[in-house]
Formats: structure tokens, sequence, C-alpha cells
């Protein structure tokens, strides 16, 4: 239009004025608010870009005893690589032979070295410290860990919470209904003033724009997605980081989430028998290297005295994992069982509530050696139960060891309730009952045999050192495996929610107040551009507080 009064009148401001200055400010202030929205979103997804993009492009596989240096798009799953000192893992693999120290900080936000050894995970983008180490391949490019945390951000960042669902709907028809008021409002003006009518049509239009409506959700969920990153806490499931705001019950594992999951045997609590050979402890040992459970790491050359036992000789074959029961397999045709008192006593008829003792061996249905496994507490687990217990939330204690340690570790950390010896059915069933009074379930695990009640619960958590199927069932892992990543994750949640909730709000009653002033005539293009410019700029600045540790 101000192009048409140009043409027409020239610079005549008498017959006709001229916007272009609005236009100028127009593109000035939109590209700002796109620029802080940019900028939110860059810090969440492009740093993984670059991640991905830093990583080594060749390295130093190992095959037929000879080492050469190829391209990672060479490589294939289950090739062995060689990984020295100060070099970066550009694919993912379990160690095979040597040990080091690890720096992850690139996924877990933590500097401080991680000890891995012979069947340990190694992770694309973390830096080998010190050991010279051969790693067998289990993912490359696009399957790697890292690859999927950018992946799973952009699909984070798409989603629309109810909140905002719901704006679409109220947007979907303010469109509408401004477009009929932006020409009732001509109409009007033609008649009351027709030099007049054609701009303040056009500033109702341009004030009532709904900018903000479509960036209150998107900048508010890739600034709370970098933070939550930055702690080491990737969020699968949107849907799920939506529904921690309604969690009543909080509910916990035991090994491996409450506890270190770095279990030691106890030599006072140990018993051997005559049977158990430095040949069978060797058996012992290659079979534990097939279980995923952390007591299994507990079960080392050393631990079983045979440091320099060669086990090349030992052939294990129909190994079977029983979840949250033990492994078993033939060996020289008789089968060997480590587990629970349980899962060995149910062909030996033991006596019950044997509470030293927690790891047994049998072997031809002989109970050939008793382990007493100990494991402690994580330091930050006493202040995260007590925390959620002052934000109103129920915990429970949810395991399945069914010695006496879970009642003392229950009640050292003040549980409501505490539930022992639960096989993975039984879990599942008690978050059941408890979803049908009504309550909302968070799990947090990392154990295979959490797998079914991670599917019960509303959302759950999984610990990285955990199995893979647990972590794959799982809503939101925390990298970092920390327990005070629970609490960050339920304040965050609140955060986000009420950070939507007041852009949303902010838009809505920008729209209701400027609509009637603009429809009177009292705001000239100029200030309807700046007006509409800066409610889009007020809500993206809102959600770059989610941004602040």
């Amino acid at each position: 239009m101000s192009f048409f009064q140009l043409l027409k009148y020239g610079f005549d401001g008498n017959r006709g004025e001229v916007y272009f200055e609005s236009i100028s400010m127009f593109t000035l202030l939109l590209l700002i608010g796109k620029y802080l929205e940019f900028k939110a979103k860059s810090r969440a997804i492009l740093s993984n870009a670059n991640l991905n993009k830093s990583l080594p492009i060749f390295a130093n596989r190992f095959e037929n005893g000879q080492i050469t240096t190829v391209l990672i798009q060479k490589l294939n799953i289950g090739d062995t690589i060689v990984v020295k000192p100060g070099e970066q893992f550009a694919v993912d693999g379990k160690i095979v032979n040597g040990e080091t120290t690890v720096n992850e900080s690139v996924l877990t936000g933590e500097f401080s070295p991680i000890f891995k050894h012979f069947g340990d995970p190694v992770l694309a983008g973390s830096i080998n410290n010190d050991g010279n180490i051969k790693v067998e391949i289990t993912a490359l490019g696009s399957n790697t860990t890292l690859a999927k945390i950018g992946q799973l951000q952009e699909e984070f960042t798409k989603h629309r919470p109810k909140l905002s669902q719901f704006a679409d709907k109220i947007a979907h028809y303010f469109v509408i209904g401004q477009l009929i008021i932006a020409f009732i409002t001509y109409l009007i003006w033609l008649n009351v003033s027709p030099d007049d009518a054609i701009w303040i049509s056009l500033s109702v239009l341009v004030a009532t724009c709904p900018c903000a409506l479509s960036l209150a959700t998107p900048t508010a969920y890739t600034c709370i997605l970098s933070k939550l990153n930055r702690k080491g806490i990737l969020v699968k499931d949107a849907l799920a980081f939506e529904q921690l705001t309604e969690i009543t019950h909080v509910a916990f594992d035991k090994t491996g989430t409450l506890t270190t999951g770095r279990f030691e045997i106890n030599a006072n609590g140990t018993e051997l028998s005559s049977e158990f050979t430095t040949e069978l402890a060797a058996a012992v040992y290659l079979l534990q290297c097939h279980s995923e459970h952390p007591i299994a790491k507990a079960f080392t050359t050393e631990n079983l005295g045979i440091l320099n036992r060669d086990i090349g000789t030992i052939n294990l074959t129909d190994i079977v994992s029983h979840i949250g029961q033990g492994i078993s397999a033939t060996y020289n045709e008789k089968t060997l069982k480590i587990g629970t008192p349980e899962f060995i006593g149910s062909t030996l008829h033991l006596p019950k509530n044997r509470t030293v003792q927690n790891v047994l061996v049998s072997y031809d249905n002989r109970l050939c050696a008793q382990f007493s496994v100990t494991d402690n507490l994580k330091p930050d687990s006493e202040i995260t139960i007590s925390n959620l217990k002052q934000k109103g939330l129920t915990t429970l204690l949810v395991t399945g060891d069914p010695s006496e340690s879970g009642n003392v570790i229950g009640k050292k950390l003040n549980f409501d309730h505490i539930y022992t010896g639960c096989d993975p059915k039984s879990k599942a069933d008690k978050i059941v009952s408890l979803q049908s009074e009504g309550n909302n379930i968070l799990m947090i695990g990392d154990g295979i045999n959490d797998a079914p009640v991670f599917g019960a619960s509303n959302v759950s958590i999984a610990m990285s050192s955990g199995a893979d199927m647990t972590k794959h069932s799982a809503d939101i892992i925390v990298l970092n495996n920390k327990l005070t990543a629970v609490e960050t994750l339920l304040t965050a949640a609140l955060e986000t929610k009420q950070t939507i909730r007041n852009n949303l709000y902010w838009s809505l009653i920008y729209n209701m107040i400027i609509l009637p002033v603009a429809m009177l005539g009292l705001v000239p293009p100029y200030i309807a551009v700046l007006g509409m410019s800066a409610s889009s700029i007020l809500v993206v600045s809102n959600s770059l507080k989610l941004l602040r540790d």
C-alpha cells in the first residue's frame, strides 16, 4: 500500500502516507526474535551436530595380528580396533583386551575419569585417557549413542504438550476471527474516515499477529533440553517429560540404582567347598562375563584366585540368563548355575532367609560355593529421597533382592514403602495396582529385570550403567548415573510447564488488550509492528531463562 501511495501521490503526505519505516522496524524486530530463537536452539541441536563432525574419520583396525589404519566407513560391526591413549572413540563398542580410564564428559557432563576393563562398553565421542585397549565394534555412524542423542533432541523439540495443543486450537480460531475483525474494522472506518480505513485495518492485522503463540512451546523445549543435556540427562520421550509434572509416587530399584553397583566379594561371608577347583572358578568367571547384572562384575580373576589362569580352554554351552535370578550353562556336560539362594535352592532344597551369602554356585546339582557380595549406597541417595519426600511425593523401594539388605537400606533411607524379593512380574503388578488407585508412578532402575516394570510405569528412568534392554525401554536415561538427576528432572518439568503457560498467557493477554485499541485507530502501523515483535521477543527471552543452572 505504501508503494501504491508513493507511485500515485509521491511524498505528498496530505494525500496519503507511506509506512516504509514500519516495514524496516518489522524486519528488524522480527529478526531479533528469530536470532534469540536460533540462539536457544543452536545450543541444544547444533552442538551435537558439531560433536558428531568432530569424531575421528580414521581408526586402527586389528585383524590377523596386524594393525592397519582405515576409514571409519570401511569398518563393520564385530571388527576389532585398537584405541591408544589420548585418542577419541569414533564408534561404540566393548573392551576385549586391556584396561583404561575414559573421559565421557561429552556425553555425561562429568569430567572424572571412569575405569574400564574387559567387557565394559565404550561410547563414541569419549576419550581414552591412559590405556592401550582393543575394542569390538557394536555400533557405527548414526547408530552410535552420540548420534542418537542428536536425533532424540530434534524429536523432543518438535513435541507439543497438551497446553500448547490447546493454544493451537485457540490460535486457529483466533486467526479466522482476526481476519473477520480486520475486515469489519475496514468497513466501519471506510464510512467514518475513508483515508484511514486501510491503515487501521492493517494495524489490527499486524498488532494481533499470533507469532508469540507459535514460539511459546518450541523455544521452551529447546532451552530445557540443552540444560538437561549439560547435566547428563537424555530425554527419549517428550510426552514422558511432560507427565513428570503429574507424578505422585517415585519407585526405586536397589542394586545399581540406589547403590553404586560396584559389588565386592566379602571374604568373611564366603564359603568354598573342596569341589570348587581353580578350573571350576575359571568357568564361573567366564560365565559371569556373559551376565549384564552388576553383581557379575565382582567376580574378577583376582577375587576368584585365578589371576594367571588361562581361561581359553574353558568351553561353555547352553548359556541362559534367568532374569532376576541368575545365569546357567552347560560345562563338561554338567549344569553350572550361579545366582540367588532361591534360584540355586530350587533343586538343592536350601534353607530360606539366608542373609549373608547372597550369591551361590552349584555344579552338577551340588552346592560348591557361597559368596557374600556387598554393595555401597550412592552418596546422593539419602539427600535425593529426602528431597522427594519434602516435595510431597510417596517413595517406594521395589527390589528383587530377597535378603535383609533391601529392608536395611529401605529403612535407612526412610522409604514410605519397602518391597523386597520381587521378581519382574511382581514389580510390574505393584505398579499397576498403585495406578488403579489413581496414582502416577515414576520408576527408576537399571537392571534387565526392570524392563517389564518400565513398561508398566507412567514414566521410567534408567541409569546408563544398566543393561541395554533397560535403557532401550526407558523414557529417560541418566548418563552420569547421579540420583540427583531425578529431582533435577522433576524441577525442570515444572519450570518448563510454567514457562510455556506464562508464554501463552502473555501472548493471549497482549492480543486481547491490543485488539480493541487497534480497532479504535489508536495504534499506528509502526507501533503495531513494535508491539507484535516485542511480544515475540518477550516469549523467547522468557524461555531463555530455562538455560540458567
